[in-house]
């Protein structure tokens, strides 16, 4: 079975999330994944590790938001999977069993399938997905745990004029929905956020934010 049939639970999660809501995103990727690992089992026999670490993994996730009543945010239940997909291959890697090794049995003769090349190989396969299986995770979790970011760590070879990103624009937010104030004095530094989706009122005021950041509502300002 070809391993990105593995992935399709992750890729019907994205779809319905993005589609309908997070809720569902969750029960459609369960879905895929039960059918898949059923339809793999009723033919081999067997399961392969990542189907059974994604049934869990989606399972685990289903029963904890309808019990706890959980309210995800995108960043963080893309973060919880993720997470959960990072841990299914560093398992498979501790127990000796690297996720590629069995998709890769099914097309490579059985007298390769025990020699020190063909499970180098895989393992060197497998730790490539676990690197970028890390630095998705390491992303997301910036994103739900880090709500300020240094100016100097901004891509400052990226934005839409092909320019470098400037200081922070010395923009404050009131404390409730409402006109975004610019202060002139571009002197002062203020404590900066990113500018999240969160306030939509917010960006319809400012427009586009490629390098734009902006002040907490009561962060103080030095002159």
């Amino acid at each position: 079975m070809n391993i990105l049939l593995g992935f399709a639970p992750y890729i019907a999660f994205f779809l319905f999330m993005q589609a309908v809501s997070i809720d569902v995103g969750l029960w459609a990727a369960l879905i895929v994944a039960v059918l898949i690992a059923d339809r793999n089992w009723r033919r081999s026999g067997s399961l392969k590790v990542l189907e059974a670490g994604t049934v869990l993994v989606f399972a685990t996730l289903v029963i904890f938001t309808a019990a706890e009543h959980w309210k995800w945010t995108v960043m963080a239940v893309r973060l919880a999977v993720d997470a959960g997909l990072l841990a299914i291959v560093i398992v498979s890697l501790a127990i000796g069993r690297p996720f590629t090794l069995q998709y890769a049995r099914e097309r490579v003769a059985e007298q390769y399938w025990h020699t020190p090349f063909f499970l180098s190989i895989n393992r060197r396969i497998t730790w490539a997905w676990a690197g970028a299986f890390a630095a998705l995770v390491t992303a997301h979790a910036v994103a739900v745990f880090v709500p300020v970011v240094p100016w100097w760590l901004d891509n400052r070879g990226s934005s839409t004029s092909g320019t470098r990103c400037r200081p922070p624009l010395r923009l404050r937010l009131p404390a409730a929905p409402g006109p975004a104030d610019r202060v002139t004095d571009r002197r002062r530094t203020a404590a900066v956020t990113w500018l999240r989706p969160s306030m939509p009122w917010a960006i319809d005021e400012i427009g586009p934010a490629s390098c734009l950041w902006v002040a907490h509502p009561h962060a103080p300002i030095k002159a």
